[in-house]
């Protein structure tokens, strides 16, 4: 695959690195190639704008976020690449959504953007679990920790927080 100089690009591999996702400007879509076939692995996913691509721990399941221009609000979706099928739709930041992350369990994703807000979201639901605010610039950065109960978030203020994302009644300091 060849892309073309100065183009804006997103892609992420999958965890066993069997799957590269990419979005390019000038291309429509977001593109997921077998690495080993160098074939395409599915259909080419509707996004107009894409910020952050994240592939699911199981490699199954793909994030992709960016902003919703008709709705002016940040967009991510989260598909099931094979298919084109898009398994939930989630909104509620502001702004554009800049990055992604899964838990590890594959059950939750953690959702920055220059909105400033931290979202977690579950995604057996598409409900909003929790919204995290604290930084003063745009969220630019996630990490879960291995375990699933803390998320780190890095952001344009220069700051890293790290924030207990365990349900509440799990909680006990």
């Amino acid at each position: 695959v060849v892309l073309r100089d100065r183009a804006d690009v997103r892609m992420t591999l999958s965890s066993d690195g069997r799957m590269l996702a990419w979005w390019a400007e000038y291309k429509s879509g977001v593109h997921v190639w077998n690495t080993a076939a160098w074939a395409m692995a599915g259909p080419a996913l509707p996004a107009p704008t894409a910020e952050s691509l994240a592939f699911s721990s199981d490699g199954d399941s793909l994030a992709v976020a960016g902003y919703d221009r008709d709705k002016n609000t940040g967009l991510v979706s989260v598909w099931d690449y094979r298919t084109g099928r898009e398994i939930v739709a989630l909104r509620g930041h502001t702004s554009a959504v800049a990055c992604t992350a899964f838990s590890p369990d594959g059950g939750r994703l953690a959702t920055g953007s220059a909105d400033q807000a931290v979202m977690i979201w579950d995604l057996a639901t598409g409900k909003e679990l929790f919204t995290f605010r604290g930084h003063v610039g745009a969220v630019s950065a996630l990490a879960f920790s291995p375990d699933g109960t803390r998320l780190a978030s890095g952001s344009h203020d220069g700051a890293v927080r790290i924030w207990d994302v365990r349900p509440f009644d799990e909680r006990t300091d």
